[in-house]
């Protein structure tokens, strides 16, 4: 998943013909540092997170979703990514999300499209149920619970706000869905 955090080059002063060119986070360096991909000749370069300033970037034609009810075994999942991986091997750059769908919960190819990438973008957030350190190091973090109990991950740079995948899940309208991604302060 941490090749799908898009980001863009900012305030890089020994290299400034760099500032505005898009990336992808390809790891995440003991330092803290990252490793970005460019968009344009695929090199590679290790940046602090305050020259990056992530992008959402919806409709990537690159992510494949593999989708699971809750209780499916772990053994189970791992199987089917590696065969997915397999599969993909030798073919374009690959994102693979895997999303763990609550049980009676609305399926994601039954989203709308707008629905079904606030998921992927929550799922590029998340890593085993905490944000990821790639996301802590964009600027993102978890809410305290509101008044409906619900953890909400806030990016006070981008001033947005997005749902967990598991509350995109238990939406039932695309309009309660929608609403997930707002400004803030619009809430």
């Amino acid at each position: 998943m941490l090749r799908g955090m898009c980001v863009v080059l900012q305030d890089l002063h020994n290299r400034p013909e760099l500032n505005d060119l898009r990336g992808r986070v390809v790891c995440v360096q003991a330092d803290d540092r990252l490793v970005v991909q460019l968009d344009r000749g695929g090199t590679h370069l290790l940046l602090r997170a305050h020259n990056l300033r992530q992008c959402l970037v919806l409709n990537n034609a690159n992510v494949l979703t593999l989708e699971f009810v809750q209780g499916t075994s772990e053994q189970e999942v791992t199987a089917v990514v590696h065969d997915c991986y397999r599969i993909h091997a030798g073919g374009p750059e690959l994102e693979v999300c895997v999303f763990i769908r609550p049980q009676n919960a609305l399926p994601a190819e039954q989203m709308s499209v707008q629905n079904k990438n606030l998921l992927v973008q929550a799922a590029r957030l998340e890593s085993m149920g905490k944000l990821s350190r790639t996301a802590q190091l964009l600027g993102w973090v978890e809410s305290a619970p509101h008044v409906h109990g619900v953890t909400v991950y806030q990016n006070h740079t981008l001033r947005l706000a997005l749902l967990p995948t598991k509350e995109v899940y238990l939406m039932r309208t695309s309009a309660n869905v929608e609403y997930a991604l707002l400004q803030k302060g619009e809430r």
